[in-house]
């Protein structure tokens, strides 16, 4: 029987919270005291400690009783332990809890495993997340790659277009490949005056006797019309000038070719080597 009520009595110590084993175990150790006296002593705000000595009350752990201090009016009211309840036996609970707290602290083998698990879990979920990011950026490196391309190629299409632009402005560009063209350069270059009937007839004797192609034959316009052209161009240039009404005068007799690439350079703003070309 004295087990079986020491058991109940260790069973309703254990459930208390800390506020209310403080409680227990300062009336156990101080013996009766008023709610004043509690108040100023433990430093709990008045409600909290109302409510947890009237649930020790429920609990009959504590108990009120009438202290006589020969005052006129009410007595005031003190709270103590019952009687059934001793010091011992609650230090003996406080043991038994602080092992309880260090048992709990050890971390148990499931536990442990279960971490280590989410550990490798959140490290190849992070390897994952590399793998995409890495994946990605070849991606915008590719990407990157095709744009500048075809940005380069825009950009050679469209000065290939400006250079074809500019050599529309320029009757010997258009026809460097003409045997008339060559053929009119080359014998300008020889000589320091010249006439454009002279060259005309000069060149119909060549053309009998190096047998041209008939492509040079075939044109819309007259020979002597393509040889007043290239002339044009190279009095616009500056390398040849006006000497009299029907003469011209070449001013860099030898020279024709190298000046003739820089004009052209400087004019048109395009890189180009033409030179004598031999019958």
């Amino acid at each position: 029987m004295l087990v079986m009520v020491n058991n109940i009595i260790n069973n309703k110590i254990e459930d208390l919270i800390s506020i209310q084993h403080t409680l227990v175990m300062y009336l156990l150790e101080n013996g009766a005291k008023t709610r004043d006296e509690l108040l100023n002593e433990l430093k709990i705000p008045k409600t909290t400690l109302y409510d947890n000595l009237r649930k020790l009350e429920i609990r009959g752990i504590v108990l009120r009783s009438s202290k006589l201090d020969g005052k006129k009016g009410r007595p005031p009211i003190c709270w103590q332990v019952d009687n059934i309840y001793n010091l011992k036996s609650f230090k003996l609970v406080e043991m038994r809890r602080k092992r309880s707290v260090k048992v709990n602290k050890v971390k148990p083998p499931v536990v442990h495993y279960f971490r280590l698990m989410m550990e490798e879990a959140k490290n190849e979920v992070n390897d994952y997340l590399k793998l995409l990011e890495e994946n990605e950026k070849e991606k915008r490196i590719k990407r990157v790659k095709k744009i500048k391309k075809e940005a380069k190629n825009e950009v050679n299409d469209y000065l290939k277009l400006l250079e074809e632009k500019k050599r529309g402005d320029s009757y010997i560009l258009n026809n460097k490949d003409s045997k008339l063209v060559q053929w009119v350069l080359r014998n300008v270059n020889r000589h320091t005056f010249f006439r454009i009937p002279s060259l005309r007839r000069s060149y119909n004797d060549t053309l009998k006797k190096n047998n041209y192609t008939e492509m040079e034959l075939k044109s819309n316009q007259s020979v002597s019309g393509r040889i007043g052209k290239v002339i044009g161009e190279l009095r616009n240039l500056g390398i040849i000038i006006l000497y009299s009404s029907s003469t011209y005068k070449n001013l860099y007799k030898g020279q024709l070719y190298d000046i003739l690439n820089e004009k052209i350079e400087q004019n048109y703003n395009i890189k180009i080597k033409l030179k004598d070309i031999k019958d």
